[in-house]
C-alpha cells in the first residue's frame, strides 16, 4: 500500500513537470495551454502547491510572465493554483499591462485569492472587466479580507459607474450583516435607475429578511423587474410575502 502511494505521487510530480517543461517552449500554443489547464484541475491541490518550491519552476516562472499569452496565462494560473505569494509586485505591476483579457482574467484571480488586502485593486479589476451577464469574479472578491472588502464597497456605493454602484452593493449584502447595509439596499431600491434597480431589489436575497411586500409590491408593473421582485419574496423571512409570492405569475 505504501509502494502504491509513493507510486501515484511520483507518477503526478512527472505529469506536473513534462507539463511545465512545455511553458518553455517559445511556440507554446492554445492547445497546450489548455493540456495544462486540465492537468492542474486534475491533480490533488497539495501535490501542485509544492512545486512552487521546485527549481525548474522557481527558476523559469518568471520567464513565463513575459512570454506569449499563452505562456503569460500559464503563469498567472500557476500563481493561483500553487498559491504562490512571492510574486506579489510581480502581479500587481502586470495586471496594470496586461492586455490580453484571458491572462488578465487569471491574474486577477490570483491576485484576489493570494492577496487578500488587496480589495481596491480587485474591484478596480471587476468595474473594468466583469461581466453582469456571466460574473466568474464575483464569488473570488466575495472571498477576500472581509474588513478591506467592506471599506471598498462603501467607498464605491455612491460611485457614479453603475457597474461600479452594482459590486459594492453585491458585496456589502453578501459579507457586512449589519443593519446599515439592509438601509443600503433599501435607499438603493427606491433611488437607483431602472436599469440596475434589479441587482438591488436582487441584494435582498442575501440578507434573508421579512415584510418585503409592501417596499415591492410598487415595483412589479415594471416587467423588466417582475421575476427578481417575485424570486426574493419566495426567498423571503415571512410567511405573507412568500404567499404572495406563490400568487404571482413570471414575467414570459
Amino acid at each position: 500500500m505504501l509502494f502504491f502511494t509513493c507510486f501515484c505521487v511520483a507518477s503526478n510530480k512527472e505529469v506536473l513537470v513534462t507539463s511545465f517543461k512545455k511553458t518553455l517552449n517559445k511556440f507554446y500554443t492554445e492547445n497546450d495551454l489548455f493540456g495544462f489547464f486540465s492537468v492542474l484541475d486534475t491533480l490533488p491541490n497539495q501535490e501542485i502547491c509544492i512545486f512552487k518550491y521546485d527549481s525548474l519552476y522557481t527558476n523559469n516562472i518568471d520567464k513565463l510572465t513575459t512570454g506569449n499569452i499563452y505562456q503569460r496565462t500559464i503563469a498567472y494560473k500557476l500563481f493561483y493554483k500553487l498559491h504562490d505569494t512571492s510574486r506579489t509586485n510581480i502581479a500587481l505591476l502586470k495586471l496594470e499591462t496586461e492586455k490580453e483579457d484571458l491572462a488578465s482574467f487569471w491574474l486577477a484571480i490570483a491576485i484576489m485569492n493570494n492577496l487578500p488586502l488587496e480589495t481596491n485593486t480587485a474591484f478596480n479589476y471587476l468595474i473594468k472587466n466583469e461581466d453582469f451577464g456571466d460574473p466568474h469574479l464575483i464569488p473570488f472578491l466575495i472571498k477576500m479580507d472581509k474588513q478591506h472588502l467592506i471599506i471598498t464597497a462603501n467607498n464605491n456605493i455612491s460611485n457614479p459607474n453603475n457597474k461600479a454602484k452594482v459590486i459594492a452593493l453585491q458585496a456589502l449584502a453578501d459579507v457586512d450583516s449589519s443593519s446599515v447595509v439592509d438601509t443600503i439596499i433599501r435607499t438603493c431600491i427606491k433611488t437607483w435607475d431602472i436599469s440596475i434597480k434589479g441587482y438591488a431589489i436582487d441584494a435582498l436575497s442575501y440578507r434573508k429578511s421579512g415584510h418585503l411586500k409592501s417596499l415591492l409590491v410598487p415595483y412589479l408593473k415594471y416587467p423588466q423587474l417582475r421575476n427578481v421582485v417575485k424570486s426574493v419574496l419566495e426567498s423571503s423571512g415571512t410567511l405573507e410575502d412568500r404567499k404572495f409570492a406563490k400568487q404571482l405569475k413570471p414575467t414570459p
